[in-house]
Formats: structure tokens, sequence, C-alpha cells
């Protein structure tokens, strides 16, 4: 007895579930690298952040020691001294920050920002190379960053000083806020 088997048909089945695994592998692939590309990117900018912040802090921190280098008030260019009442002291550079030229061996800021959207704290990027991200109180130093930062300087108490320095950037359409703080104390008698 000869008996015959229909296979016809099954081949052709095969293959529709052989793409289907493939093709179902391949957008779960797409997805994730996706998704890796989009961390990255926040990764990268709250590095960026990060690093801006802390600049904030080390520029304070350079104004405060040349004062004590040249004999001065520890406060002069970054604080309000000598505050009975809790002020705040918001600033922005009144010169490319950093400072571009060589030859310019201090900080040096403007008081008076009272808002991170105001234009004083904007970042730029400079079309030098490498590139720079500069601050500038009154405008433009280059391409927008899409970073701002503002250091903000309130007294702790009658010898120190709580110093912070908040930037602001997005990341997927959604901003971001990072701020770090230091205080800072009068340790040279």
């Amino acid at each position: 007895m000869n008996i015959r088997s229909n296979h016809h048909g099954q081949g052709l089945l095969e293959a529709i579930i052989a793409i289907g695994i493939i093709l179902t592998a391949t957008i779960a692939s797409l997805t994730l690298i996706v998704s890796s590309i989009e961390a990255s990117r926040g990764v990268r900018e709250r590095l960026i952040a990060s690093n801006l912040a802390r600049e904030g802090i080390e520029a304070v921190r350079a104004v405060r020691d040349s004062n004590w280098l040249a004999d001065r008030d520890w406060t002069i260019g970054w604080a309000v001294p000598n505050s009975t009442v809790k002020e705040i002291a918001t600033f922005a550079p009144d010169q490319v920050f950093p400072p571009a030229n060589p030859n310019v061996t201090r900080w040096s800021f403007t008081q008076g920002i009272v808002d991170i959207s105001s234009i004083d704290a904007q970042l730029f990027i400079t079309s030098t190379s490498p590139a720079q991200y500069v601050q500038q109180s009154g405008g433009a130093a280059g391409q927008d960053s899409g970073f701002r930062r503002l250091i903000t300087v309130t007294p702790d108490s009658t010898s120190a000083y709580l110093v912070s320095s908040q930037v602001v950037y997005t990341v997927g359409g959604k901003s971001k806020t990072l701020t770090l703080q230091e205080r800072m104390t009068n340790w040279k008698p």
C-alpha cells in the first residue's frame, strides 16, 4: 500500500514562522539600540552639567583664594560681607567665563541675576578649537549650548557662606536641574 502524504505548503508555513522570529529579534535589537543611545545622551548631558556646576564652585573658590593672596577681605567679589540678614547674592561673570584671555588672572562676577532663566545665566559654546562652554554677562559669546548656570551665595553664619552652583539643561525634551553646594569658610586667619 502506497500512502502519499500531503506536505504541500508546509515549507511556506515554516518560512513565515522563521521570518516572524527574525523580525521580532530585529525589532527588539533596534529598540535596545535606540534606548541605549538615548541613555548615553542623558549621561553625557549630566556629565557636562556636573562639570559646569563644579566649575562654578571652583570659580568662587578661586576668587576667595586670590583675595587671600592679595591680603584683601576674603569675600570681595563673590559674597555680601558682614551681612546680618540672610541675603542671597546671585552671580554671572562680567566677562567671558572662564577667562579666554591668559592675562586675566582673576574670575570676576556681576551680582544681580535673580533667575536661572536670565540671559546672564545662559552658557554658550565657542567656535574656537577646542570648543569651550562660556558664560558672559549681557549676552552671547558663541552658540547656545542649552545649559544655564546660576551661582548663589547665602550667608550661613558670620564666617561662612553656602555657595550653590545650579545648572539647568534638557534631555529628551525634559528639563533637568543639577545643583552642587559647598560651604566656604575663612580658614585663613
